[in-house]
C-alpha cells in the first residue's frame, strides 16, 4: 500500500470543526448498522466504565449511555469544541447527560488513571492519525483500560480489493485533511500488547468495507 498522508492535530481539529454541522448526517445514515453490531458484539453492561475517543456528533454516545445505565459511566474525548457543544444538545434531548462527561482534548494524553475503563470505545479516529500518533493512542488505551478490558476500533477496511477503498485513498492524496487513510489495524493493536478477540468486517451501503477489531487487556 502507498505511503498515507495524515495532519497534524491542529489541522484534524480545524477540518472536523469545518465539518461539524454536516458530519451528523453521515454518521447517522452510514454508520448506523456498524454502531449496532460494534456495540451487539462489546456486549455493554450496566455499570461499566466507557471511554470513547473521537465521539464526533455523540450517535454512539448516546447509545453507550444507555446501556451503562443509571450506575454507569461513560466519558468522551474529542479534539473538537463544536463536536463538544453538538453532543451535548443531543445527550440533554436525550436526558442522558448526567451519565456522561464530556472532555475536549487528545487522545495523545488521555486525563485519567490507570485501570479506570472496562471498555474503551474508537470508531473513525486511527485511520486519521500518523502512525506515530496511532501507537501514543493505543498505549494510552491500554494504560486507562482495567485488567481485562475491552477495546472496539471501528475503521475502514484496507483491502484494496474494493473500489471504495482505492478511491478512499486517492481521496486521501487529495484532501489529507479531511479523509482518513486505510490501515492495519490489528497489526497495531497487536504492537500496542493487546490481544485480539474478535475481527469483523461489515459493507456499508453493500460496496465499502469497514471493520470492527475488539481486543482486550
Amino acid at each position: 500500500m502507498n505511503k498515507r498522508k495524515t495532519s497534524s492535530e491542529k489541522d484534524i481539529k480545524k477540518a472536523y470543526s469545518n465539518l461539524s454541522h454536516v458530519y451528523g448526517v453521515f454518521e447517522s445514515i452510514f454508520e448506523n448498522n456498524i454502531r449496532k453490531k460494534s456495540l451487539e458484539l462489546l456486549d455493554v453492561r450496566k455499570g461499566d466504565r466507557v471511554l470513547e475517543i473521537g465521539f464526533g456528533t455523540g450517535y454512539n454516545l448516546v447509545e453507550l449511555a444507555k446501556a451503562v445505565g443509571d450506575n454507569g459511566k461513560v466519558y468522551g474525548i474529542d479534539l473538537t469544541p463544536e463536536m463538544v457543544k453538538i453532543t451535548r444538545k443531543k445527550l440533554i434531548k436525550n436526558n442522558l447527560l448526567n451519565r456522561v462527561k464530556l472532555i475536549q482534548g487528545s487522545a495523545t494524553k488521555l486525563p485519567f488513571g490507570r485501570n479506570s475503563f472496562n471498555i474503551v470505545y474508537v470508531s473513525n479516529v486511527l485511520e486519521i492519525l500518523s502512525d506515530k500518533d496511532t501507537k501514543i493512542v493505543l498505549k494510552e488505551i491500554k494504560r486507562v483500560l482495567k485488567p481485562k478490558g475491552k477495546i472496539c476500533v471501528i475503521d475502514t477496511s484496507d483491502n484494496e480489493n474494493y473500489n471504495a477503498v482505492k478511491f478512499y485513498i486517492w481521496l486521501n492524496k487529495k484532501f489529507p485533511s479531511y479523509t482518513s487513510y486505510p490501515i492495519n489495524v490489528p497489526k497495531f493493536i497487536k504492537h500496542s500488547g493487546l490481544k485480539i478477540i474478535r475481527k469483523d468486517i461489515i459493507n456499508i451501503i453493500k460496496f465499502f468495507p469497514m471493520q470492527i477489531v475488539i481486543a482486550k487487556k
